[in-house]
């Protein structure tokens, strides 16, 4: 299964060559920059962009042999004033989760389809997790869930590559029971291209508008935004939210030394039990 960092690289790649045509020069690669800043909208699009560009040059270089196009890479720096620099993430409050529930429940698409986006986007507010391990998740490891209360995540279907876990509250297990029943003994759960696309034709819109004025939507990763945003509201200490989400790993103490007990961690967490959305079709939440 190709990732979506993977999916990115090739897209990247495939583009910046069809731009330079075959041609690596300071020339054509101020093309290539030029058809970026005309192309993606914000900054973080053209930071990424031309990262990801960096290094396809970089391994060019490396499989080649030839340090040449690790000199050109560093051509591909983003214009300090490339586009708006946000400087706060998106404010994701409860509103902004019950109209994406209201949404997919007056949706238009079959009972299957909605049932699989109302459950996918509540394992992502209730998980925190990162949308590309939500959407690697088998049926195994949501039946653990269901009986333990802990939602296991492997290292080898995130990101970061770390074992880490996150307790669920009860009242979320019977969506994912039902769920689950419905799937026919299939092992994959979650189809997220599915729901990112119904997202990105709905254009929901965030109760918050962000600083700039314009308008912002709802995005599935905005369910990993809410659950920090949730938990720094209910109280939680971040080094715990951070152990749940496999967030800020790079420093020493989180590499080295910062665990916590699964007492812990369930002590912390059970203040989501307060945090209950109302579903038509399901049980209370």
């Amino acid at each position: 299964m190709e990732t979506h960092s993977i999916k990115w690289y090739k897209l990247v790649a495939s583009a910046l060559w069809n731009v330079l045509a075959g041609e690596v020069s300071h020339a054509s690669l101020n093309t290539f920059i030029t058809y970026t800043l005309k192309k993606y909208p914000s900054h973080e699009s053209i930071h990424k962009t031309l990262m990801a560009s960096r290094n396809f040059l970089n391994y060019l270089g490396d499989i080649r042999f030839d340090p040449i196009f690790s000199q050109y890479a560093r051509v591909l720096k983003t214009p300090r004033n490339a586009g708006y620099r946000r400087c706060l993430p998106p404010v994701i409050v409860d509103e902004d989760i019950r109209s994406v529930i209201r949404r997919i429940e007056t949706c238009e698409a079959g009972i299957p389809r909605r049932a699989h986006h109302l459950t996918l986007l509540l394992t992502a507010v209730y998980t925190g997790q990162r949308p590309e391990t939500i959407a690697r998740l088998t049926r195994n490891n949501l039946t653990a869930a269901c009986d333990t209360g802990i939602l296991k995540i492997p290292a080898s279907i995130d990101k970061t590559r770390r074992d880490h876990f996150v307790p669920i509250p009860p009242h979320f297990i019977p969506i994912i029971q039902t769920w689950l029943n419905s799937l026919n003994g299939e092992n994959q759960v979650f189809i997220l291209e599915r729901f990112q696309r119904w997202l990105q034709k709905q254009r929901i819109a965030l109760t918050h508008t962000p600083l700039n004025g314009s308008p912002r939507f709802f995005k599935v990763g905005d369910c990993r935004k809410y659950f920090q945003q949730k938990c720094d509201e209910l109280g939680i200490p971040r080094p715990v939210v951070n152990f749940c989400m496999s967030h800020e790993l790079s420093g020493v103490v989180a590499r080295h030394y910062s665990n916590f007990r699964e007492e812990t961690i369930r002590s912390e967490m059970k203040k989501w039990d307060s945090v209950r959305f109302e579903l038509k079709n399901f049980r209370a939440l």
